[in-house]
């Protein structure tokens, strides 16, 4: 098992808690934001390894979200 964390950024609850459980019994830590703006702000706390993004989002979408991680050292 591993402790690698992973963010997954979904506004469908049913997708994102589906792809949760799948990473969480392959032995991952995830977290979970549901839009584009609060799956930024996780990103720039946490530090995840990987971000899974969707690319349509409310109110930030997954381009601009990671355009703006891509600028952030």
């Amino acid at each position: 098992m591993t402790s690698t964390r992973i963010l997954i950024v979904e506004d469908d609850p049913i997708a994102r808690g589906n792809m949760r459980d799948m990473l969480e019994r392959a032995g991952f830590d995830c977290l979970e934001a549901e839009d584009g703006r609060v799956g930024l702000a996780i990103a720039r706390a946490e530090k995840p390894v990987l971000v899974l993004m969707d690319m349509t989002l409310p109110h930030l979408d997954g381009v601009s979200a990671i355009a703006h991680l891509k600028q952030d050292p």
